[in-house]
């Protein structure tokens, strides 16, 4: 009798127990359609399937990888590397755009002077608050737009690996379902704020 697990954690088992990746199966996926998730540059999430030399492994592992060696080379950088780590795509928390206290080396606010050296108020810069509080300067949410374009792509490939399959029939103790990760978790969070310029916590990058 098979069982029941969820397409997040199917892969988990795959690659950070079974290290089906690295078992020296030869990319032979099911042909993804190239447009079927978004084909983003993801960098530093481990390196491509197929590349081991190792022991064999589980036969539902082994079909695992077969189904993500059929995504492009970026998608699988990133369905392989979160599912070693057992981690998903960053996306960043309640963030939101503020013009922030700019600190310091003491870590206060900055003042500003006239000519007389009399105070008259504090440097500010654009960045951007995240539900932590924490102020990360120059940034946008541009980036965290994009950042979350990223975590969008990695829940469709999950979307997808699991349809597939689920309608191959090829696993053997497994029945898939799922994902049970949310599409887009920072929707309707109901995060509350407070004034940026009051606490000026940040973090530069």
């Amino acid at each position: 009798m098979s069982c029941l697990i969820d397409i997040e954690d199917l892969l988990v088992w795959s690659y950070a127990v079974e290290r089906a990746d690295r078992t020296g199966l030869q990319n032979q996926g099911p042909g993804w359609p190239r447009d079927s998730v978004l084909r983003l540059e993801c960098a530093g999430l481990g390196g491509l399937s197929g590349t081991g030399t190792g022991q064999g492994c589980h036969a539902d592992a082994e079909t695992v990888h077969t189904a993500v060696s059929g995504l492009s080379a970026e998608m699988q950088r990133l369905v392989i590397g979160h599912a070693r780590s057992g981690t998903r795509p960053e996306w960043f928390p309640g963030a939101r755009p503020v013009v922030a206290a700019e600190l310091n080396r003491q870590g206060r606010p900055r003042k500003l002077y006239d000519h007389n050296r009399h105070v008259t108020g504090h440097a500010v810069r654009a960045g951007v608050e995240l539900g932590d509080g924490s102020i990360w300067y120059d940034w946008t949410m541009d980036g965290i737009g994009r950042a979350r374009a990223v975590y969008t792509a990695w829940h469709q490939a999950l979307i997808e690996l699991a349809a597939w399959l689920d309608m191959s029939g090829l696993l053997v103790d497994y029945q898939v379902s799922g994902p049970a990760a949310p599409d887009s978790p920072w929707k309707n969070l109901g995060v509350a704020f407070s004034n940026p310029v009051d606490k000026p916590v940040a973090k530069s990058y």
